[in-house]
């Protein structure tokens, strides 16, 4: 098993579309088999209000719209939106590759 580097995990965390939250039970942790990588991080869960939640549908758009193109506008929302992230305080990464 091999370590990442913070600029591989940096670079695993850009690429990656979306994530699983998950949490240690017993201290019991699963790999996957064969070629594989695995970051996993630690932070805050953070609502975010005024500008920042306003301005979150568009970075999430501009980040991932490219991916599932739409011909139409998405429709305004009947309800708030509930924006938030997950500030990063800490994050460490592993691969696996078969010899």
């Amino acid at each position: 098993m091999l370590e990442l580097t913070a600029t591989e995990i940096e670079s695993f965390l850009h690429e990656q579309v979306y994530g699983r939250l998950g949490c240690r039970d017993n201290g019991e942790v699963h790999f996957l088999p064969g070629n594989w990588r695995s970051v996993i991080v630690q932070g805050q869960y953070e609502e975010l209000g005024g500008e920042d939640s306003t301005r979150a549908p568009g970075l999430l758009s501009a980040r991932f719209g490219k991916r599932w193109p739409s011909a139409e506008p998405a429709p305004p929302a009947e309800k708030p939106i509930l924006a938030f992230c997950n500030r990063i305080l800490a994050a460490t990464g592993r691969a696996g590759r078969r010899a």
